[in-house]
């Protein structure tokens, strides 16, 4: 359709897309398109155009002034920008209303500063976004690659090509997920989830263990506990034997509990010192009425008559005299040395 700025749009019956034959020299002002890419463009009749978007070498995109077409040929003014040095056979073609030429025709028409990705037909006086230009504001429209530009477009000359839409609008929340009724962690870290459904769900990973904290307070002293039920009344040992080694008990039912090997078996101790040399043996003999005690040599000897000490001392054989004279016969002598009775004798 035209509108009174000459300005062609394309309709649905047109994908606006197409390829080269052959290679576009940088001074070319004809583009020679595959077999039948020509009818995939509006006509534009004398003093008309439209515009083109021209993919070049090394992701070079320029965009062209359609002036004419002469079957699968569009004859093209290349003053517009900076034009590529290098379009080889097999480029993409496509029309395009996002560039700044296509804006200022349609701002000689309408009192509208129209920018991309806004557009304007001028036939229907609407005002509409061009989703594809959204996505790739420097090469127009044609190009179903999102955001990484021209050079990501397929070369396949059955390929027109859809441009990507807008997003939509954001969607409502969603429901609630399900509460954990229980949430576990194992001593090795685990955590686990249980739902209300009974299901459960294992975390992944674990959780770390953490310091070792500061010794806790001492807690509150517990309540006594309650008291126990009362136990049956034992019976009362009455006789203990000793069998041997074992102890047997008699019991106030009269019956009998043995105790095997309670007691324990003797262990022969180590063979003791030496002990020290008593004193010898103390004689007493009467020769002739006089009386003799015979005994170690000792100034602590003493001679018990009568309960009388008789302090005795024995010269260098160990004989000492000893008047018992005044004693009745028949009593009874001890003789000491010191505290050791080591001997005794009658008068």
């Amino acid at each position: 359709m035209a509108c009174n700025n000459n300005l062609v749009f394309i309709s649905c019956e047109y994908s606006g897309i197409g390829f080269t034959s052959k290679a576009v020299p940088e001074d070319a002002t004809r583009i020679q398109l595959m077999k039948g890419h020509g009818k995939n463009f509006p006509q534009v009749k004398k003093g008309s155009h439209f515009y083109i978007t021209v993919e070049g070498c090394n992701s070079c995109c320029e965009t062209m002034r359609v002036v004419g077409i002469d079957g699968d040929v569009l004859e093209v003014e290349r003053n517009l920008g900076d034009a590529c040095t290098c379009i080889k056979s097999n480029a993409k073609v496509s029309y395009t209303s996002s560039n700044k030429e296509f804006f200022e025709d349609i701002n000689g028409v309408i009192p509208l500063n129209v920018q991309s990705p806004l557009k304007y037909d001028c036939s229907t006086n609407t005002l509409s976004v061009d989703c594809s230009a959204l996505f790739k504001a420097g090469c127009g429209g044609g190009c179903d690659c999102g955001e990484g530009g021209c050079d990501e477009c397929g070369d396949n000359p059955n390929d027109a090509g859809t441009p990507s839409g807008l997003r939509g609008p954001k969607g409502d929340k969603g429901e609630d997920g399900p509460t954990p009724t229980a949430i576990n962690i194992s001593p090795l870290g685990v955590l686990t989830f249980t739902y209300p459904d009974g299901t459960t769900v294992q975390a992944t990973g674990r959780v770390p263990k953490g310091p070792k904290g500061d010794k806790g307070d001492n807690g509150e002293t517990g309540r006594q506990g309650d008291a126990g039920v009362a136990g049956d009344s034992a019976a009362k040992i009455t006789l203990v034997k000793v069998d041997g080694r074992d102890l047997v008990f008699t019991l106030s039912d009269d019956s009998v509990v043995r105790a095997e090997n309670a007691i324990p078996a003797p262990v022969k101790g180590d063979k003791g010192d030496k002990g020290d040399k008593g004193d010898p043996a103390a004689q007493m003999v009467n020769a002739d009425g006089t009386w003799y005690i015979h005994a170690v040599k000792s100034t602590a000897l003493r001679v018990n008559v009568s309960n009388t000490d008789l302090p005795v001392t024995t010269n260098a054989e160990g004989l000492a005299r000893v008047d018992l004279s005044p004693y009745a016969k028949g009593s009874l002598v001890k003789i000491y040395n010191g505290k050791n009775l080591i001997g005794i004798g009658v008068v």
